[in-house]
């Protein structure tokens, strides 16, 4: 740790390297810190490539951010304790999400844009709800977004509501 301290504990600015030979081995931390603990603004950059910029509270993240994956994607939004709660997530292949999560996966009113511009309007929560117990259901509404979805795929500004 390269960075201000009081009582012996990180506080302040500062920067640390996780050496140690655990899971965060090859992780640094660039930003604030309180009373020893991630707590302002900061950086935190995962040795899988991972990059996080935002907001931490009591060392994790906690407010609004911006999380880049190594792959490519993106979430930019809100968090609560670590959790990625209300925003954007840009998939690798252009494709947008928009809405609520809960507990790190979408939940919620959601739009979906693909990489063509085409939006889709959802229920994130009754759809992933639908396909774990009616595939019934499920399947005749995959079919018909997809159906939409090539049936309009020239146009730019098809919108339309899938509701179970």
């Amino acid at each position: 740790f390269e960075g201000e301290c009081k009582d012996g504990l990180r506080h302040g600015k500062g920067t640390y390297f996780a050496l140690r030979d655990d899971k965060f081995k090859g992780d640094i931390f660039i930003g604030q810190y309180k009373n020893g603990k991630k707590d302002g603004y900061g950086t935190y950059i995962h040795k899988n490539g991972n990059k996080y910029v935002g907001e931490f509270f009591e060392g994790i993240k906690h407010g609004r951010g911006v999380l880049k994956y190594s792959n490519g994607a993106r979430f930019e939004g809100q968090f609560i304790d670590g959790k990625k709660t209300e925003g954007t997530y840009y998939y690798s292949n252009g494709t947008i999400y928009i809405g609520k999560w809960k507990r790190g996966k979408k939940h919620g009113n959601g739009i979906f844009v693909n990489s063509i511009a085409t939006k889709i309007q959802i229920r994130a929560a009754v759809i992933s709800v639908e396909l774990g117990k009616n595939m019934k259901t499920s399947a005749r509404v995959r079919m018909q977004i997809s159906k939409k979805i090539n049936e309009d795929r020239v146009r730019s500004d098809i919108i339309f509501t899938a509701i179970i």
